[in-house]
C-alpha cells in the first residue's frame, strides 16, 4: 500500500469515528406526567399543560443553534389563574433522597404561565426580562429559580435594609396588600412591596413605570422550598390583583410539590 492510499485509509477511519449517531433526546408533551426535584423540599410532580412556541433568535444563528435545548426546559404548561392541579402523594423520605437531581439548563428553572379573567393565548418562550414580554395582556409568566446559597435575606428583609434607603417613606400609599414609595432623588414611577397571603414567604417587591406600556416584574427570594426565587410577569393593569396573583402561584406550587419535607 503506497503512502497516498495509507492516508486515505487514515483519513476514513477518522471520518467515520467522528461521525456517532447523536443521542436522541426526549422532549415532553402535553399530558405526560413529570417528576422534577429541584430542592429536597421542591419535588415537583405535574400533569403537563400546552406545549408553548418557541421563538428563533433571529439576531443571533450561533445562540440559537447551541443555546436553545427544548428537552432541557421545565415548562408545565400554561393555565387559569384558579387551576386545581391534581395531588400526588408525597413521597417517602427514602423515595425522595433516591431521586436524582433534575437537570438544569444554564439559567433554567421551573415555567409555568396562568391565564387571568377566562383569556386563551398560544403561550411562548419569549424572555420574562424586557419591556413587554407577555404573549396577552391578561397572561402571567412565572419563572422560579434555587438560590444555592446566594442569599442571606429573604424578600421583606431586602427591601426593608436596601431598597427602602433610595425611597421617601412618607410617601408611602397602601392599595391591596401593595405598600408603594417615591422614590428620594424625585426619579418618575415607584417602588412597591406586597405582602403575600402565603403565610411562609415574606412578600414580593416590584418597580412600576410610569409608562403605563412597561409590564410588571415581580421579585422575590425565599428560604422555604430549600431556598427559591420566584420571578414573574404582569401586565400593568392587573395592579389591583398581583397579591391574589402571588397567592395562586404559592398554592398551585405547593400542589405540585410532593416532597415529604414540611414547610415550616
Amino acid at each position: 500500500m503506497n503512502n497516498f492510499k495509507i492516508a486515505v485509509f487514515f483519513m476514513g477511519l477518522m471520518v467515520l469515528g467522528g461521525c456517532k449517531p447523536q443521542e436522541k433526546v426526549h422532549i415532553p408533551r402535553e399530558g405526560e406526567i413529570v417528576i422534577w426535584k429541584f430542592t429536597d423540599q421542591l419535588i415537583i410532580k405535574a400533569e403537563l399543560g400546552q406545549r408553548r412556541k418557541h421563538i428563533p433568535d433571529t439576531h443571533c444563528t450561533k445562540c440559537e443553534r447551541e443555546f436553545y435545548r427544548p428537552h432541557l426546559e421545565h415548562y408545565l404548561g400554561q393555565f387559569p389563574i384558579n387551576y386545581q392541579p391534581k395531588k400526588y402523594p408525597s413521597l417517602s423520605e427514602s423515595e425522595a433522597k433516591e431521586m436524582p437531581w433534575t437537570m438544569i439548563d444554564m439559567g433554567g428553572g421551573l415555567e409555568f404561565n396562568l391565564m387571568l379573567n377566562g383569556s386563551t393565548v398560544q403561550a411562548t418562550d419569549d424572555s420574562i426580562h424586557g419591556e413587554y414580554t407577555l404573549d396577552h395582556y391578561d397572561q402571567v409568566k412565572v419563572f422560579i429559580s434555587t438560590l444555592g446559597g446566594s442569599t442571606q435575606r429573604n424578600t421583606k428583609q431586602f427591601f426593608d435594609s436596601e431598597i427602602m434607603k433610595n425611597l421617601n417613606i412618607n410617601s408611602t400609599q397602601t392599595q391591596n396588600g401593595v405598600d408603594c414609595y417615591q422614590f428620594n432623588n424625585g426619579s418618575k414611577g415607584k417602588m412597591c412591596f406586597g405582602h403575600s397571603m402565603n403565610a411562609l414567604s415574606s412578600g414580593f417587591q416590584f418597580y412600576v413605570s410610569p409608562d403605563q406600556n412597561f409590564q410588571l416584574f415581580m421579585s422575590s427570594e425565599e428560604f422555604i422550598l430549600g431556598g427559591v426565587k420566584v420571578n414573574w410577569i404582569v401586565d400593568q393593569k392587573h395592579f389591583d390583583k398581583v397579591q391574589e396573583i402571588d397567592a395562586n402561584i404559592w398554592r398551585i406550587l405547593k400542589a405540585w410539590n410532593i416532597s415529604p419535607v414540611d414547610q415550616k
